[in-house]
């Protein structure tokens, strides 16, 4: 799961500026006390896409409870919404299904191309404005 982290941040990277910046987390719960430190003084989260991982490791939360968390909190402060892209190397297609129509804007196996990957960033970025 390192390996990918550290693909990850280094294509978003080259991809969108050194100026991007990228933080990784090993699991869902460290990812979301950051994420919930750094609300804005208007209610936002200081991160535009959160890209997250299905499995991050044995005894985590998966990435689709963290997804859940995130929509959660978004309920009730619609302008905090974000861009969320999910992985998984072992999600069926029915359960790739499942994540985009529960609120994902992007379900992805994790052995896409890099460039289709890319690809599906800035389509995000772009829609985000």
């Amino acid at each position: 799961m390192l390996m990918f982290r550290k693909i990850y941040t280094a294509l978003l990277q080259s991809s969108f500026g050194e100026q991007t910046e990228v933080k990784t987390f090993s699991n869902g719960e460290d990812a979301l006390h950051e994420l919930n430190s750094t609300v804005t003084d208007d209610g936002n989260w200081s991160y535009d896409l959160m890209l997250i991982g299905q499995s991050m490791g044995p005894d985590q939360m998966l990435g689709s409870d963290v997804h859940k968390a995130i929509r959660d909190v978004e309920a009730s402060r619609p302008s905090s919404a974000r861009k969320l892209l999910l992985v998984s190397a072992s999600a069926t297609k029915d359960e790739y299904g499942h994540l985009v129509a529960s609120g994902a804007n992007l379900a992805l196996e994790k052995g896409e191309q890099m460039a289709d990957l890319i690809a599906k960033l800035r389509g995000l970025i772009v829609e985000m404005g």
